[in-house]
């Protein structure tokens, strides 16, 4: 859809997909939309920046309650109500959108579905462990006049604490033409991709002072980086982006969609 509105694809974020879900369920409970307890799931689960929620709905009949414990018939028509929405409509085509969560919750007369749109100054493309054992993450910058200049790598139980690592623009490689960039944390690392015990966690931050442009990325220096002087503009578990489990359904799915296409020619 949002193609056909020249615009470009939106990238699913893990942790708002959390927010969006206990939203959902909030919403099935309360049935009245609070930005107070949107404030406090997006606390809860580390979601930096804001997050613009539309909700959809389809209503069931508790008689005939359908037969699919997934209910993706009613969750679709629950989304397809958003897309018949004029101010939903226009959101979700908004050509600055960047992140969406989604998150789903039902009872016996109702299913929701909320999704968490939002703008972001940067895109991770890539989140994967390197040849060191150590992690590298790749993304896009595409927000204006941003000065991406350090990140770190957090465990759940000490969030606000030491990081297990960090590092600033000597860690950083950023394309100036394309805009691209690569975080490099040297490893040997251990626990912390899929730490089930004690999750860890990425964050990146922008520095919004000063002339971006003399930012001096791979260059070696002794500045002591201070996060607490920094913008903090995106956090997200370690974990491999994107899923190697969607990029096979993925490829799998393009497949099938070129078979049938063939098929129609004959």
């Amino acid at each position: 859809m949002r193609t056909a509105f020249g615009a470009a694809h939106v990238q699913p974020d893990q942790l708002t997909n959390k927010v969006a879900d206990a939203y959902a369920e909030y919403l099935v409970r309360e049935k009245d939309e609070s930005p107070e307890a949107l404030a406090t799931f997006c606390e809860e689960f580390g979601v930096v920046l804001a997050q613009n929620p539309i909700v959809g709905h389809a209503y069931l009949d508790e008689d005939d309650l359908p037969k699919d414990k997934i209910m993706k018939n009613e969750y679709m028509d629950a989304h397809g109500l958003l897309l018949e929405l004029q101010h939903e409509r226009k959101l979700l085509t908004d050509k600055a959108l960047t992140h969406v969560g989604i998150g789903l919750a039902a009872n016996n007369s109702i299913v929701k579905v909320v999704e968490l749109l939002s703008v972001r100054p940067i895109v991770i493309t890539r989140l994967e462990q390197n040849e060191s054992e150590g992690v590298d993450c790749r993304g896009l910058i595409i927000g204006e006049k941003v000065g991406l200049y350090a990140s770190r790598i957090v465990s759940s139980s000490n969030m606000k604490g030491k990081p297990i690592c960090l590092t600033g623009p000597p860690g950083i490689q950023l394309n100036k033409t394309t805009r691209e960039f690569v975080i490099q944390f040297p490893g040997p690392l251990d626990n912390v991709f899929y730490s089930k015990d004690d999750e860890k966690y990425l964050e990146v931050y922008l520095r919004d002072k000063g002339d971006v442009n003399n930012i001096k990325y791979g260059v070696p220096d002794n500045e002591r980086i201070k996060v607490e002087h920094l913008a903090l503009v995106y956090r997200i578990k370690c974990e491999n982006v994107p899923d190697p489990r969607t990029e096979v359904e993925d490829a799998h799915d393009l497949e099938m969609y070129q078979a049938e296409q063939e098929r129609k020619k004959q």
